[in-house]
């Protein structure tokens, strides 16, 4: 499914993968996927390996990979990143894994850890504000209008 110009959250497609829990390899590279939530790859129970690169995502639910026990191989390249209290679980979780070196996870916001990458910023500077997520839509919106 890779290349397939899929624009949506991984929440809108929530159950679409149960019944393929035989399938080892998942391609969803260079699509225009935005958010994974907790419930994107239920019936994944299998996979081994899973190519998200070449998205532009902004978050990632904690226990998003939960489901995926014998997963070994997370290809992730995003630089747009909202690095709020939300993502906190994010680094911690990826240093009990084996394929950190595939994971180029880079915040984008707040803009104190604009280009940061996540495994770099100290949990304690995951942190919320009420306004955290409406500055963060604008803020992106204006650097792609620019």
């Amino acid at each position: 499914m890779n290349f397939n110009r899929i624009a949506t959250t991984i929440e809108d497609m929530s159950g679409v993968f149960v019944g393929l829990n035989r399938l080892l390899k998942f391609g969803l590279a260079a699509n225009h996927l935005k958010s994974i939530t907790k419930k994107a790859f239920m019936g994944l129970d299998r996979l081994r390996r899973l190519d998200l690169s070449s998205n532009n995502i902004t978050s990632v639910q904690e226990n998003s990979f939960s489901n995926m026990l014998e997963l070994k191989e997370l290809v992730i390249d995003t630089r747009s990143l909202l690095c709020d209290c939300k993502l906190k679980w994010f680094p911690a979780w990826l240093e009990t894994t084996s394929f950190k070196a595939d994971v180029v996870a880079v915040c984008a916001y707040p803009e104190r850890l604009e280009g940061k990458f996540v495994t770099r910023v100290h949990p304690g500077n995951f942190t919320c504000g009420e306004c955290s997520i409406a500055a963060y839509c604008l803020y992106i919106s204006l650097r792609y209008i620019c």
